[in-house]
This record gives C-alpha cells, sequence and structure tokens, in this order.
C-alpha cells in the first residue's frame, strides 16, 4: 500500500488539521491534542485525545481549553 503524502489545513488561528500520511492530527499552537480514529478500531470516525484540554463534541466538531485541566 502506497503511504500519502503529509498535507497541513489551517483550520483556525494558531490550529491546523495535519495528515502525516497515515494519520490525521488536530494541533492547537503547536500541541498535538488528538488523533483521528483508525478505521476497524474501536475509535473509528471519532477523536482520540492525546491531551487533556481537549474535548471531542461530535465526528467532527471538538473544542481546546488552554487552561481546561490546569492547576
Amino acid at each position: 500500500m502506497t503511504k500519502r503524502k503529509p498535507k497541513t489545513i489551517p483550520v483556525a488561528p494558531g490550529t491546523v488539521m495535519h495528515f502525516d500520511g497515515h494519520d490525521l492530527f488536530i494541533i492547537v499552537n503547536g500541541v498535538t491534542v488528538a488523533k483521528r480514529g483508525r478505521p476497524n478500531t474501536p475509535e473509528a470516525r471519532t477523536w482520540v485525545p492525546l491531551d487533556p484540554r481537549f474535548e471531542a463534541h461530535g465526528n467532527w466538531e471538538w473544542s481546546y481549553s488552554s487552561k481546561r485541566g490546569m492547576q
């Protein structure tokens, strides 16, 4: 199987979606906060949080608070 070309798409100020040729990530201010679930896994079609400040609200809706989870 051929690996696809990496691509980065700005989606909001300071926020990008990055496809590394294999997986899709959300990056906020340089911090990778979530990864898209892979097909045929329990996480398929969902965002998998990589940072406790990330929260998914639906298939493509999400939020990230730089203050949530901070002590």
